[in-house]
């Protein structure tokens, strides 16, 4: 039976009666234990890539017409070449195809957004094919693509580093009969799927001890700070907070530093703002000068300024990643 609610949306009625019913007679799962502080309905996940058969295929009605589908990446990129070759195996209603490099250069953002913005800005009923291999995701551009678009089907697949089964994946899966999709292959053309599943917390895990020293960016207000807090509590370690606040000036970070302080955890805030290379390059020599040398980062800093992809400008994207 399914262990987590989530799992249990893809279920049939009757499905989810026998899946009730196998719960009533073995008993639920315990749930594990959560961090103090969080409210009882909170509950941490974790994703899990399980092994899983593909989904049946709906049989292709008619070929895929010429200029049906539009194609983003570097044309040298091979399997993009293979898919455009193989177009008219596509499905018929035609689409939007993002190929990511298959080296691990960070891939090009202007052309993702774009890819993204034109799959969203489809006529319903279209399609947005994103490729990927290992060491790069788009997932969660894939996923922002599918939640504003009309109607539109998305299906990401990964695949592993020089599988020769690379093309027939791709097609395979282009037909699945799923409104969103996401498939990962290994090189021996195992197909697994990312799966939300509870995760069991354990305090004796923690990578860090009193000795630690960790780097936290925007650790100094809202959750960031209560993490950080709670990572020192659990652990003992050093905190190296920065941030482009001002203690002198801001309310809420004077009083979390004074918080961290009574509470005993020895933490250090540098001012400096992340997006500033040379100003973050300043803080790690301070923080090395003050606190030693670090091993550990909570990355927490970032702006929260929503739009809908049509409406996002290079600016705003460069601004927030």
């Amino acid at each position: 039976a399914p262990v987590t609610p989530l799992e249990f949306a893809t279920l049939s009625v009757g499905q989810i009666a026998e899946a009730l019913e196998a719960l009533r007679k073995n008993g639920a799962t315990p749930m594990p234990s959560h961090p103090k502080g969080i409210s009882d309905w909170v509950r941490p996940y974790e994703i899990q890539m399980v092994e899983r058969p593909r989904v049946v295929a709906r049989p292709p009605r008619k070929s895929a017409a010429p200029g049906a589908w539009q194609f983003f990446g570097d044309p040298r990129n091979s399997l993009r070449s293979e898919i455009e070759g193989a177009m008219d195996q596509l499905p018929a209603e035609g689409g939007v195809v993002l190929c990511l490099p298959r080296s691990a250069d960070p891939p090009n953002l202007e052309l993702l957004f774009d890819a993204a913005r034109s799959a969203v800005l489809q006529e319903r009923g279209k399609n947005f094919l994103v490729v990927q291999h290992a060491g790069l995701s788009a997932a969660g551009l894939a996923r922002t693509a599918f939640f504003e678009g009309a109607n539109l089907k998305v299906v990401l697949v990964s695949t592993g580093a020089n599988d020769p089964a690379a093309l027939e994946h791709v097609l395979a899966e282009s037909h699945t009969s799923r409104q969103f999709s996401e498939a990962h292959y290994d090189s021996d053309g195992k197909r697994r799927e990312p799966v939300w599943r509870l995760a069991r917390l354990r305090e004796d895990r923690m990578p860090f001890t009193a000795s630690s020293v960790v780097v936290v960016t925007g650790g100094g207000k809202g959750i960031g700070a209560e993490c950080s807090i709670e990572l020192a509590r659990v652990t003992g370690a050093r905190l190296a907070i920065i941030g482009a606040s001002d203690p002198l000036t801001s309310t809420e970070l004077n009083a979390n530093l004074a918080r961290m302080a009574k509470l005993g955890i020895r933490a250090q805030y540098f001012k400096a703002d992340v997006t500033d290379p040379a100003a973050v390059a300043r803080a790690i020599g301070q923080i090395r000068a003050s606190l030693g040398r670090p091993n550990g980062l909570l990355h927490f800093a970032g702006v929260n300024e929503p739009a809908l992809l049509p409406n996002l400008s290079q600016v705003q994207i460069d601004k927030t990643l």
